[in-house]
């Protein structure tokens, strides 16, 4: 694995598993990277479009099967290979947009998984989700808990890395009603760390200024919700969720 496959590995499973909040609000424009980067990361803080946001109905109040916006416990150090399904999840579920592969990868302790030989891997529900929604830009609401997380690794032509994620609800309801949170966490961040390029019901799609810019969507379908990131910022992620 090339070191710049490796490092933006890193920079997602952090996004994805271990949220990286200090990637949120908090962070000053002024700090975008200097040099040939800087170009793309202008783009990712530049102003959102002016696209009428769709109306999404406020969070619910939390259930019993909710728990508090807090971190959860960080799950065990893996010792064996991660299952290649979760719940109901399999690979089929796990978008892949035009011009990424899914893409084995080894794993490690520091990853939070070993791998088993597929692009797919079984994920902590409670730190996937909580990883997923941290944004750092606003406060965070009580949201639904998972009951499964899978994660699939992509490539691209020219190394670059990508993280597809799965999180499998209750119901539709628990469902709605995290995405709704994420869209609320993200809309928090336009201007300054996301940029949106769409958002419906059901569908945020937008970029995401991580050091260099990423293209990211997520989506709720059914009792899932699904969320996709990719280090480039010109990958068309409209419609990639079905």
């Amino acid at each position: 694995m090339s070191a710049r496959v490796g490092g933006r590995r890193r920079v997602v499973a952090g996004l994805l598993l271990t949220g990286l909040t200090a990637l949120g609000c908090a962070v000053p424009a002024d700090d975008a990277p200097s040099g040939p980067a800087s170009a793309t990361a202008t783009r990712a803080t530049a102003p959102a479009t002016s696209r009428p946001a769709a109306t999404l109905s406020p969070s619910p109040a939390p259930s019993a099967s909710e728990s508090p916006a807090a971190p959860p416990d960080a799950p065990p150090v893996p010792t064996a290979p991660a299952p290649s399904t979760a719940g109901g999840l399999t690979e089929s579920d796990i978008a892949v947009p035009d011009g990424w592969s899914p893409t084995a990868r080894p794993g490690s302790p520091d990853d939070g998984f070993l791998g088993n030989g597929t692009w797919v891997h079984a994920t902590s529900p409670a730190h996937s989700a909580f990883a997923a929604i941290s944004l750092g830009c606003t406060d965070l609401r009580a949201y639904p808990q998972p009951a499964a997380a899978l994660e699939g690794t992509l490539t691209n032509a020219d190394g670059a890395a990508g993280v597809g994620l799965v999180l499998e609800f209750a119901d539709a309801a628990e469902a709605q009603a995290y995405f709704a949170e994420w869209v609320r966490q993200a809309e928090a961040c336009l201007g300054t760390v996301t940029q949106r390029l769409a958002l419906t019901a059901d569908t945020w799609v937008g970029r995401r200024n991580l050091d260099t810019v990423w293209s990211e969507t997520v989506g709720v379908r059914g009792a899932s919700v699904s969320l996709l990131i990719v280090d480039d910022p010109d990958t068309d992620l409209a419609g990639v969720l079905g």
